[in-house]
């Protein structure tokens, strides 16, 4: 009961501050809920802890995507032609992430993990200013296969690529952003597919007393799910009205603190 009880908390806590990172910085909340459900599983030594935190990012991702993709297109920021170019080479990077993902121990997984965090955070620290050229579709056809690997393989958004690459190719940051938010809809389904699917056919970890089904750590996603859908909105909001320098800079410093708990 009392396990039961701090995964409430715990994981109400981690849901409400992704979804509301997620709506300052859109950049996804794999990054907050992969080394949370890593270090509560790794706490009882569950021999599989980063493979269920990836896939179960990946899960809760479907649901916070689908509201983020809503909003996004009815505000016209989607260039749905962008969108059916990246998509093919999206997924089956996706699977191709996920397979080598299943069959990577943990601890090499957490390692890759916390290097990407560091990117991220360095990126947060510093900014992006991209310069706006026209790009060409070939562009497109190179990064997605790319894009999706990483997120089958590390249970995050392709935010951190994506935006930038659009950016690149010559969208307005709303449309990059709207565009790449709308994107992480496959990307969380084809990702929580495959994991699922590779976890169940190499039979990955012991269950311990937490529900584990499949690759998913149900108890910790049935909490995420409303509490990173219920934030976002919130973080939007936040974003009008708060200076983004300072913000920025803050959630970095924690980013790269993870991110270093990660590897060492």
């Amino acid at each position: 009961m009392l396990s039961l009880l701090l995964i409430i908390i715990l994981f109400a806590l981690v849901g409400a501050y992704a979804g509301t990172a997620a709506g300052l910085f859109g950049i996804g909340g794999g990054s907050i809920i992969v080394p949370a459900i890593y270090l509560f599983l790794s706490y009882y030594n569950h021999t599989a802890a980063m493979h269920y935190a990836i896939a179960t990012s990946l899960l809760v991702m479907i649901f916070t995507a689908s509201s983020s993709a809503y909003a996004n297109n009815k505000n016209g920021n989607v260039r749905w032609d962008v969108f059916r170019k990246m998509l093919p080479g999206i997924i089956i990077g996706v699977f191709a992430g996920a397979l080598v993902s299943v069959y990577l121990s943990g601890r090499v997984l957490a390692i890759i993990f916390g290097i990407v965090l560091l990117f991220i955070s360095y990126k947060l620290f510093f900014g992006f200013n991209p310069h706006r050229e026209k790009g060409k579709d070939s562009l497109l056809s190179i990064f997605s296969p790319i894009i999706g690997f990483k997120s089958g393989l590390l249970g995050v958004g392709g935010g951190t690529v994506s935006v930038p690459l659009f950016s690149y190719y010559g969208l307005e940051m709303n449309k990059a952003t709207g565009t790449s938010s709308s994107l992480t809809l496959p990307i969380a389904i084809s990702g929580t597919v495959a994991h699922f699917v590779f976890s169940a056919i190499l039979n990955h970890g012991t269950a311990v007393s937490f529900n584990l089904f499949g690759s998913i750590f149900l108890p910790a996603a049935l909490v995420l799910i409303p509490f990173t859908m219920l934030f976002a909105p919130l973080g939007a909001h936040l974003s009008k009205i708060m200076p983004q320098k300072y913000l920025r800079i803050t959630f970095s410093v924690l980013i790269f603190i993870v991110a270093l708990k990660m590897i060492i």
